[in-house]
């Protein structure tokens, strides 16, 4: 990334200023990518873009504002124990929720989310809960190759599934090319 890809998402997507908080975010990310082989820049343009999002813009990590309260007892997040929707409230760059997402991440990072769940907001675990997330489809069972494959058109609104149903896709799907734009491509 140089200065002709910072230059465009700080007009494009941040408004025309971003903070040295935002550049090392998107830094980090990056770098994240490509130590787990993220090599099409497509992906890592809506890895960017989701994180935007899912971070309000901040490009770090973050808890969720909401209490988690609406999590509670969602067998589907593995909330099985009174109390887990707070607790395994969504955080981070890609906001993970419930006990099974925290169970699992700390079996593949090797670190202890489930007894301290304000881990998933260091920003190296975040960064890697996102890629590894998104690549290997730990979150729905759909994965960023699903619908970004090198050599076809990106499907940016349909890569939603892999984290959230179509919820905000199409604004996902408008950053994502921002952030391709800005790769140069």
């Amino acid at each position: 990334m140089d200065k002709k890809f910072f230059d465009h998402v700080r007009q494009h997507l941040f408004g025309g200023r971003l903070t040295e908080a935002q550049v090392s975010g998107i830094q980090r990310l990056v770098t994240a990518a490509n130590f787990y082989g993220m090599s099409d820049y497509r992906q890592v343009a809506y890895l960017l873009a989701t994180v935007f999002l899912e971070t309000d813009r901040r490009m770090q990590p973050i808890e969720e504002y909401a209490s988690g309260t609406a999590y509670e007892g969602r067998k589907d997040l593995g909330n099985t124990v009174k109390g887990d929707g707070v607790r395994f409230k969504g955080r981070g760059d890609v906001q993970i929720t419930g006990r099974r997402n925290y169970t699992l991440f700390s079996k593949i990072l090797g670190v202890d989310l489930v007894n301290n769940p304000a881990l998933a907001l260091e920003p190296t675990n975040s960064a890697n809960i996102a890629v590894i997330g998104m690549m290997q489809g730990r979150f729905t069972g759909k994965k960023l190759s699903d619908y970004i494959i090198c050599g076809q058109e990106p499907d940016y609104k349909n890569a939603r599934r892999i984290i959230n149903g179509m919820d905000g896709a199409a604004l996902i799907a408008s950053y994502a090319k921002h952030f391709a734009t800005a790769f140069g491509h």
